[in-house]
């Protein structure tokens, strides 16, 4: 996928930066940067404004000034933009960065230090293609570069000694200082292993020697002496303890020399750190600020934890160190400035039993083999719910604490207090029976209370705690049937949590916690109403909040199809889920304009693969709803027809998703449009019918076709007519004794619109050479008898597709060797020959034929994914914000590319033959575009009327604004066209409508308006007047309707009793009626009307052409009612 923005910036910026001088480019990006710095630019034209430039060939020139805008950019422009685009100008930035940094006059520790300011959670990850890119920059300049390792290590002991730094020797954990060093050395690192000219020898030797191995070995001296050094510099072991924390989150994925090396150096000093931080936390933890400092040491404790072996013992005094504090906490103090030194110790000691917890968890795989004196000190923690609340006990005044220091100090607390008990209740559950365990049980109600109360204090962080432990006793939980009443208490307090957070950057947090607590397996299989319309009403209402921040199906719907649907093997979940997952099949709306641009530049940003690594670490599915119907289609996927619960389960989903088709196709019937929502919706839904077309057996199949007939009837979208056409094909071909039923359905069709012919033609071309071989003979003779009449029907759409499966039907029965057919039906030749005879119909047949649904579409072969969801609605020319691509549902599921036998059919398609179809269903086409706009002169010189309405003409958000500006036109005529069937003659009477001010302009079929000729003939009419689509056979209840209203029923006919033009005078409230090119208005409907009007004629030709006629009567209503409105108009005063 290419943007023909991106190439033509990246020509440009090529183009432009090569005619400049070295200063004369710093001066133009400086002068760039600069106009985006100051004015807020949006995210799109960033994306492509940088991609453009990191694809610039010209000689560096990047300089000192230049990264520092640079960096202004990175922290603090593009801080309010959407993740996945912030993630790709970045990428762009930094590739921009590596093709065109001048070295020469700016340092290495600029450089580094700008690509601190990178998001490490977006883009710039160890095992990325961007990280990559920089490891080869670094060895394409090995030679310069090595000569700095000394600067390097002498940068890093400066920041130790908090050097450049003036006073303040603060340590920030993610200061862009220290970031910007860990990286630095980790890169160069990197560069260094992966030099294939080395073997592993020098490797390690030349990694010894290196920043890295020079840092840790500094830093490994710095860790040995806080046991032994009394009075060792705290603020140089912080910095250390900084130092340690970037590189460890720098490491990321790959485990190669430098991972081993670095845990070499680090792995032996848990012991001194847990020292340091226990020692820390007694002595020198005084003031609420100081949180921050004793929270990053054991955050460090919990990195070395976690990736150090044998550490039980370790672990246990920790938990001795929780236990004495806590018994501390409690009996508190004979003064104010002890209980607030308590409150502070306990909020750290909690805090560091949570990473003890975690560590002992990573520790051992089976907590029943822990030592029993760890069991022991664990069991004693399972009562950290008495551990009181900081300044919950009672003193006379807090003036030593502000309000905000209170608040955050009790919000840190329930955090780290709800994270122990959800690492408690993991342990304990993992237990064997016991006391810990029969512990667990009796403290449920409890803990649900405490998790209850503690909402109602805390903060989003700590709500996201308490729901994740909430999620985790669920199933415990509601096995007492007396904790139904809570649960559901905790239901309504946890929503009203996650709605108050509902413009802060909690609220994804927060719902995406309660979420697994609301869908909770355990939760859907209660015999309990109260849980049921409980969970019924935040389903409702997570749907409604959906309409309007996209992604919230997305998070629903993933959590149902990944964790609840796939431990509900008998499906019993599914089946109370039928209504909701039936909704997720056709979930989305139309994006407006910005969004659909948005979608648009994330999928670009996509296509670019791992060249830009936003892409291989966030993602923007959760935005787009299209996303979220790959979730439930790849879960239907999952689903065997020969498995009894899920062959059960999809009967009654099926049922259901009829029914709720059936309801919209019923009612869209009179008015819809091409790529409307409504369109849209049924075109997914019929998607979703192929998709589980296995599991239609014979008894399903005979009830499900009434259905499907009376689908086409009411359809008009090719794109879904096809898919109903081509599932008719699907069963007719798997139940062939069903086969007679389509002769029977044409009969009743004859009365019916042209397309259900149309329809019948084309399935009945499909299915001949799929049916067993005792049955095609019948099959063809009765086709052939019951179509060769069709081929010279008065209606030319019918007719013509009726010859063109009299032309594909004779086709299969010589390719078939039918000979008993061919003896029979020997004037098939003849007349196909006598058909193509007709140059123009000939002309239509073989574009019909050559159109891909006839070419190219093989029912059987063509059923899969790939074809279903991507190529089909491709070749109909729906709107490709539908197409879902066959590596879409890999990206959701990789089973896909595995073993296809576990899958319901296969992803991609056996043959490309329909993929390379030209698009676009079968429609007639004018000859030349507006032939009735060209006037030919009497000299011969031929001039084109201008037509502004092509350039003035809004587009379709503009439209639907109009729509409530719209002035309604003043005249109280309506046109009745629904009798005519050639679509010029509509075209011109829609034109003529709008240009008279026809108030209603009624059409027998609203496809008409999307075709070509019509708007041709139109010139854009149909948009600025109300159309309305009353077909045949519901006309004469149209008009009745219309009589009771009070209008006057006109048919232009010349009847026995008609009245002369010239002599009527119109009502204002008249409807005119027209009549069909041919056969006028049939007698059934003229006893319908009030009056007959017809135009007197002076020739020898019976009748005028109805465009003609519609136009004179048009024009005639309204010269009369515009004289009577001049008429009324009072005279002007001479004074």
């Amino acid at each position: 996928m290419s943007s023909p923005v991106s190439q033509a910036l990246k020509s440009f910026f090529n183009n432009l930066l090569s005619t400049l001088t070295k200063h004369q480019k710093s001066e133009y990006l400086r002068n760039l940067l600069q106009i985006v710095c100051d004015n807020n630019w949006g995210s799109i034209p960033l994306v492509f404004i940088f991609e453009g430039l990191s694809h610039v060939k010209t000689e560096p020139f990047i300089n000192a000034g230049l990264l520092c805008l640079i960096k202004q950019l990175l922290q603090s422009c593009l801080a309010s933009i959407e993740p996945v685009t912030r993630g790709a100008i970045q990428c762009f930035i930094c590739q921009s960065l590596l093709n065109m940094v001048d070295l020469s006059s700016t340092s290495l520790r600029e450089f580094f230090s700008t690509l601190a300011f990178l998001n490490r959670e977006e883009i710039f990850q160890r095992g990325t293609t961007l990280w990559a890119s920089v490891v080869c920059w670094i060895q394409s300049r090995s030679s310069s570069l090595m000569s700095q390792d000394k600067l390097v290590f002498t940068e890093v002991l400066d920041y130790l000694e908090a050097k450049n730094e003036g006073d303040n020797c603060s340590v920030v954990v993610d200061g862009y200082r220290v970031v910007g060093l860990a990286r630095m050395l980790m890169l160069l690192a990197d560069a260094e292993v992966e030099n294939t000219l080395l073997t592993e020898d020098d490797v390690k030797k030349n990694l010894l020697h290196s920043p890295l191995g020079s840092t840790l070995g500094e830093v490994s001296g710095i860790l040995q002496d806080l046991r032994t050094r009394a009075y060792i510099n705290t603020d140089k072991v912080k910095r250390c303890l900084a130092m340690i924390y970037s590189l460890v989150m720098e490491e990321g994925k790959p485990r190669n020399m430098v991972d081993m090396f670095l845990w070499r150096h680090l792995g032996e000093h848990f012991d001194e750190v847990s020292y340091f931080v226990m020692t820390r936390l007694l002595e020198h933890l005084v003031k609420p600020e100081d949180i921050d400092e004793i929270e990053l040491y054991i955050d460090v404790l919990l990195c070395l934890g976690l990736r150090s072996q044998k550490l039980l013992k370790e672990t246990q005094v920790l938990l001795d160190f929780v236990h004495k504090t806590f018994s501390v906490s409690l009996k508190g103090g004979n003064s104010e400035q002890n209980l607030d030194l308590c409150d502070l110790h306990c909020t750290a000691a909690m805090k560091l039993l949570a990473v003890a917890l975690e560590i002992l968890k990573s520790q051992t795989e089976d907590f029943a083999l822990c030592p029993s004196d760890i069991s022991s000190a664990i069991f004693s923690m399972t009562r950290v719910a008495d551990v009181p609340l900081p300044f919950a006990r009672k003193r006379d005044s807090n003036e030593s604490f502000t309000k905000s220091q209170v608040g955050r100090l009790i919000s840190f607390f329930i955090s780290c207090k709800w994270k122990c008990q959800k690492l408690l209740v993991e342990l304990s559950l993992n237990m064997p029976t016991g006391d810990s365990k029969n512990s667990l049980h009796s403290n449920l109600r409890s803990i649900l209370e405490g998790a209850m109360e503690d909402m109602g204090l805390g903060s989003g962080a700590s709500d996201v705690e308490i729901l994740q432990t909430v999620e985790i006793i669920t199933s415990q939980l509601l096995q007492d049937t007396t904790t139904a009443s809570s649960f559901v208490k905790m239901l309504k307090l946890s929503w009203l949590n996650v709605i108050e957070e509902k413009k802060n950057a909690n609220y994804w947090r927060k719902l995406k916690a309660f979420i697994p607590v609301l869908l909770h397996r355990t939760v859907f299989l209660q015999d309990n109403a109260v849980i049921e319309a409980s969970v019924k009403e935040y389903m409702d209402k997570l749907n409604v909040l959906s309409a309007d921040k996209t992604g919230i199906m997305y998070l629903v719907l993933d959590h149902l199809c990944e964790s609840t649907l796939k431990e509900d093997a008998d499906r019993q979940v599914a089946t109370k889920l039928i209504p909701f997952l039936v909704e997720g099949c056709y979930t989305g709306s139309l994006s407006k304009r910005g969004e659909r641009v948005w979608l648009d530049v994330c999928s670009y940003i996509e296509s670019l693969g791992s060249s830009c690594s936003v892409n291989e670490i966030t993602s923007s599915m959760s935005r787009n709803d299209l996303f979220t119907r790959v979730i439930v289609l790849n879960w239907l996927s999952t689903l065997r027809p020969d498995v009894v619960a899920d062959h059960t389960f999809v009967v009654q989903f099926l049922e259901a998703l009829k029914g709720t088709y059936m309801d919209l196709a019923v009612l869209t019937t009179y008015k819809q449009f091409s790529n409307s929502l409504s369109h849209r919706q049924k075109h997914r839904m019929s998607l979703v019918f192929l998709l589980l077309s296995d599991f239609i057996t014979k008894d399903i199949c005979d009830s499900f076709l009434p259905d499907l007939w009376q689908a086409l009837e009411l359809e008009c979208h090719p794109s879904v007519r096809q898919n109903i056409e081509w599932l008719v094909m699907l069963l007719m071909i798997r139940f062939p004794d069903n086969v007679n039923n389509i002769w029977e359905i044409m009969i009743r069709y004859n009365d019916k619109r042209s397309v259900c012919l149309c329809s019948l033609f084309l399935i009945i071309s499909h299915i001949g050479p799929k049916l067993p071989g005792h049955i095609q003979v019948p099959y063809f003779k009765k086709a052939l008898s019951t179509l060769l009449p069709w081929t010279m029907a008065h209606h030319y759409n019918t007719r013509i597709f009726a010859q063109t499966a009299v032309v594909r039907l004779w086709e299969q029965v010589q390719s078939l060797s039918l000979k008993e057919v061919e003896t029979q039906y020997f004037v098939v030749p003849e007349s196909i020959q006598f058909m193509f005879s007709n140059s123009n119909a000939s002309d239509t047949v073989h574009k019909l034929l050559n159109n891909y649904i006839y070419s190219s579409f093989d029912p059987v072969r063509d059923f899969s994914m790939e074809t279903i969801f991507y190529t089909m609605p491709k070749l109909a020319c729906l709107a490709d914000e539908e197409w879902i691509r066959p590596d879409y549902f890999v990206r959701r599921d990789a089973r896909w590319q595995g073993d296809s036998s576990k899958c319901l059919i296969q992803l991609l398609n056996p043959s490309d033959q329909l993929a390379l179809c030209k698009k676009g269903p079968w429609r007639s086409k004018a000859q030349a575009e507006n032939e009735d706009d060209i006037v030919e002169s009497a000299d011969g010189d031929v001039q084109k009327k201008i037509m502004p309405w092509r350039q003035m003409s809004p587009d379709q958000e503009t439209e639907a604004e109009l729509d409530f500006q719209r002035v309604k036109p003043t005249g109280r005529l309506i046109l009745v066209t629904s009798l005519i069937d050639k679509v010029p003659n509509l075209g011109g009477l829609c034109r003529t409508s709008e240009i008279f001010g026809v108030s209603e302009f009624v059409i027998g079929n609203l496809t008409h308006i999307e075709d070509r000729m019509f708007q041709n003939l139109s010139v854009s009419a149909q948009k600025w007047i109300p159309i309305t689509e009353v077909m045949r056979p519901k006309l004469l209840t149209y008009l009745e309707e219309k009589k009771l209203e009070g209008y006057t029923l006109v048919g232009v006919e010349q009847t026995a009793n008609s009245v002369s033009l010239k002599d009527y005078k119109f009502p204002e409230k008249t409807l005119l009626l027209l009549g069909n090119e041919r056969e006028g208005i049939p007698v059934e409907i003229i006893q319908s009307l009030d009056i007959c009007v017809e135009i007197p004629q002076q020739g020898v030709i019976r009748s005028l052409n109805v465009h003609v006629c519609g136009a004179l009567f048009v024009w005639e209503y309204t010269r009369q009612h515009m004289q009577e409105s001049q008429s009324n108009i009072p005279p002007r005063s001479n004074e």
